[in-house]
């Protein structure tokens, strides 16, 4: 049987995720900030944590983009193990982060954000021209 021939469960059965979250805790101090985070991210796919404050939601986020190491847990990334000891780290094997902060360029789109400052520092509006959900990948 072919890819053609099975339905969408049977594919996404023989899919590694992109991103997968195991048993992810991280404590500061006295303070058990997450426990036992279990996640599957597949390639398009988009997500949303959403929470209260305090929910832990930046703190999973600065786990994956290697701003803390988790206390306990293991991440695995494009189907290597994923331990980022930086955000330069994270950045190098592709993940990016984009904070919930007020920093957001209000004229580029959510990509050109996203992008924003990937290649040498500078954002080439000559890039978006063409293929560039391609080009994109590739950065």
């Amino acid at each position: 049987m072919n890819a053609v021939q099975m339905d969408a469960g049977e594919v996404a059965a023989r899919v590694e995720p992109l991103l997968r979250l195991q048993g992810l805790s991280k404590r500061f101090g006295a303070v058990q900030a997450l426990e036992g985070v279990d996640l599957d991210i597949f390639a398009g796919q988009v997500h949303c944590l959403l929470g209260e404050n305090g929910a832990g939601k930046s703190t999973l986020c600065n786990l994956i983009f290697g701003v803390y190491a988790p206390s306990a847990g293991r991440m695995t990334f494009n189907g290597a193990a994923h331990a980022p000891r930086n955000a330069g780290q994270a950045i190098s094997s592709g993940i990016a982060m984009v904070h919930q902060h007020f920093s957001l360029v209000h004229d580029m789109t959510v990509v050109e954000n996203i992008l924003l400052g990937q290649k040498r520092g500078l954002l080439d509006r000559r890039f978006w021209t063409g293929d560039w959900q391609a080009k994109a990948l590739n950065v």
